[in-house]
């Protein structure tokens, strides 16, 4: 099985021939494992497979802590019913940043300030209508 990362799926595809003289039927097909969750699909290895006929099943393992595995894929047939080992490995999940990463700040310079100056008022001439002139 390939390496996988905890929590993510990984699998494998399984080909059957009938190297018999005559047609097989599929029954149950069934997977397992000392650790992490297992499954198995049938694919195209169900209903009646003819002589030299192939067909391929799926397992899939998902693991929920790191290190080595093992596991198995049965498979009931008409003729008989065997058992596929299967071992793997699965390593750490990669870290999600889920922080936001610190930001450098700098601190500007200081500026000076100067106290605005008094003004004067301006002197201005009056205009008609504030001297009273009409």
């Amino acid at each position: 099985m390939p390496t996988a990362s905890v929590g993510k799926p990984t699998g494998v595809k399984v080909k059957y021939r009938n190297t018999s003289e005559q047609d097989v039927s599929f029954g149950a097909v069934d997977a397992s494992a000392n650790s992490g969750d297992a499954s198995a699909e049938a694919g195209t290895c169900s209903g009646v497979l003819p002589p030299g006929g192939e067909c391929e099943m799926t397992y899939q393992h998902i693991a929920y802590e790191p290190g080595p595995y093992t596991g198995e894929l049965t498979v009931e047939t008409s003729l008989e019913t065997f058992t596929v080992p299967l071992s793997g490995e699965a390593v750490a999940a990669e870290p999600t940043e889920t922080e936001n990463p610190p930001t450098e700040t700098t601190e500007s310079p200081p500026t000076e300030t100067t106290e605005p100056e008094p003004t004067e008022p301006a002197e201005t001439e009056p205009t008609e209508s504030e001297s009273g002139l009409t």
